[in-house]
């Protein structure tokens, strides 16, 4: 393999809750790779355990649910944000795309007053699964950014604290057709 195809391959990172642990050799190899992965693609996949199988399809089922709703009640996750609230894509009277957003989808009660917009009588069960699934990915992009602190020898944890307070998390769910 030439060099120019090493650059082209797809930085796979095991993330794996038991097996990084900071200050461990794994995690000093994981976060070396985080930093040139980052530098020099600006993206790698998480391999990750936080989402476990159970939530992954409680989340595809509810999602399901949502776009099988009518548009008149999907276009009420309104947002003044841009790509924030409701989005279609139609060519041709075809549906190709659809996407609805979550905001500060880490904090539970956002989960469940996007539940109550949809579902007038709520969807508790769906409710969790969002908030589970924000709050997993949110600690994921936490480790991440720890990991890249502590790489380029900042105090982690004021910046981490820093970067915490001013972010918030937007769980934007899309549908193609």
């Amino acid at each position: 393999m030439d060099s120019h195809e090493e650059q082209q391959c797809l930085p796979i990172l095991d993330f794996s809750r038991e097996k990084l642990v900071p200050g461990t050799s794994h995690w000093i190899t994981i976060r070396d790779k985080v930093r040139r992965a980052m530098e020099e693609q600006g993206w790698f996949v998480a391999e990750f355990n936080g989402v476990t199988s159970d939530i992954r399809e409680d989340l595809l089922t509810g999602m399901k649910e949502m776009y099988d709703l009518p548009y008149e009640i999907k276009i009420k996750n309104e947002n003044h944000k841009v790509s924030h609230g409701y989005m279609t894509m139609v060519v041709e009277d075809y549906r190709i795309h659809e996407s609805l957003g979550i905001d500060y989808a880490t904090e539970h009660q956002a989960c469940k007053d996007f539940s109550k917009l949809l579902w007038p009588q709520g969807n508790d069960p769906f409710s969790e699964t969002t908030h589970k699934y924000a709050t997993a990915v949110a600690e994921l992009e936490q480790r991440v950014m720890r990991m890249l602190y502590e790489s380029y020898g900042m105090d982690e944890k004021k910046h981490l604290a820093s970067h915490s307070e001013s972010t918030r998390y937007l769980l934007r769910m899309l549908s193609y057709r």
